[in-house]
């Protein structure tokens, strides 16, 4: 696999084997994985690709997610009631003007310095 493409899975599985680690040489860079974020966010106008944000009934999706709206990105956090996993406890959100400065928030914030074990630099 390329580079491109393990970040493309690490991005999308949150997990790449010890292998795939050892091909990324130990360490990424936020400035590699925002462009990465963003392509995956234009083609499925959210991102992490299986994230939605909550709706009664269903199961809540915890951590930060980014959302394409009509005239912002959206940068959203939540988290479900400890007991009841189908019950939104607490949501936060930002809205950006532009998903490029979402992109780069939402590695600053949701991926840090450690992304599987792989040091973000």
């Amino acid at each position: 696999m390329s580079r491109d493409e393990l970040l493309i899975k690490l991005l999308v599985t949150s997990h790449l084997s010890v292998e795939e680690r050892q091909s990324l040489g130990g360490a990424v860079t936020q400035q590699e994985l925002a462009p990465r974020v963003l392509k995956l966010l234009r083609e499925h106008g959210h991102f992490p690709p299986a994230a939605r944000p909550w709706t009664a009934g269903q199961v809540c999706f915890e951590g930060w997610q980014l959302l394409s709206l009509p005239s912002a990105t959206r940068l959203l956090t939540q988290r479900s009631d400890p007991l009841r996993p189908h019950l939104l406890a607490e949501s936060k959100f930002e809205d950006f003007d532009s998903d490029e400065p979402a992109a780069d928030e939402y590695v600053r914030r949701a991926i840090g310095t450690s992304y599987d074990g792989i040091a973000v630099r």
